[in-house]
């Protein structure tokens, strides 16, 4: 068996190392491929390169503060409640205009008041 092993090893390199039109096309397929771009390099973008550490550095520079609570309370509970307001008021404006009674959302602000 080993010896079986070694003849084909040995048929396996000389056919690699063969000379003819074949060892042409081994030999530039070889070499090393070429860019389209010419070997250009990669520029790095100081300030991407500044956010990019930031970001990952971001627990140790985080402060819970009073600039940061404002900005949590208003991006998650003042400006979607606000929003949310709003469509509803519209809503009920449409059916008001239409004639047609108004629609109850989340907070039931289908229910008109005492004066309407």
């Amino acid at each position: 068996m080993a010896g079986l092993l070694r003849a084909a090893a040995s048929a396996v390199r000389s056919g690699l190392a063969g000379s003819g039109s074949g060892s042409a096309a081994r030999a530039a397929a070889q070499q090393q491929q070429r860019r389209a771009a010419h070997e250009l390099h990669a520029h790095n973008n100081k300030h991407v390169e500044s956010w990019l550490s930031r970001r990952e550095d971001m627990e140790m520079e985080f402060k819970w503060d009073k600039a940061t609570t404002r900005a949590v309370l208003l991006g998650a509970f003042i400006v979607p409640i606000a929003t949310y307001n709003a469509l509803c008021y519209m809503a009920h404006q449409d059916d008001d205009y239409a004639e047609r009674p108004r629609r109850n959302f989340l907070w039931n602000h289908g229910e008109r008041g005492p004066g309407a």
